[in-house]
């Protein structure tokens, strides 16, 4: 395949010439997928913020201890999951909207929650 020709790097100012297809150069394409991905981290909605934070890992690390089964098929469970979700209002701290799920019932319970929402 064919080399792409050398051109100016796409940061202002920079003289570096690149032939890589995004248009930088290696010191300024490193600061701008830095920068793509805080931008994209500051406007990801309150729900995805929330289960990145140290809370939630407590809070997740608590209900495992408290209930290590899957409450619907009684496996081994790996995920703590809202019963409400928060997008639809569920409550993110509740003990009460909390329940321990396998990946499998989990999974399950997404699809299911999707093909409602979405139908």
């Amino acid at each position: 395949m064919p080399r792409r020709a050398a051109r100016p790097c796409r940061q202002p100012g920079c003289p570096e010439l690149v032939s890589d297809r995004r248009g930088f150069c290696v010191r300024h394409g490193a600061q701008d997928y830095r920068e793509q991905d805080r931008r994209k981290r500051e406007t990801r909605p309150e729900d995805k913020r929330f289960y990145d934070s140290a809370e939630w890992r407590a809070i997740r690390e608590q209900q495992l201890r408290a209930f290590p089964f899957c409450n619907d098929c009684g496996k081994l469970a790996e995920v703590v999951d809202h019963r409400t979700p928060l997008r639809l209002g569920g409550a993110a701290r509740d003990p009460g909207n909390l329940q321990s799920l396998c990946e499998r019932c989990h999974n399950a319970k997404r699809a299911h929650e999707s093909r409602v929402v979405s139908g």
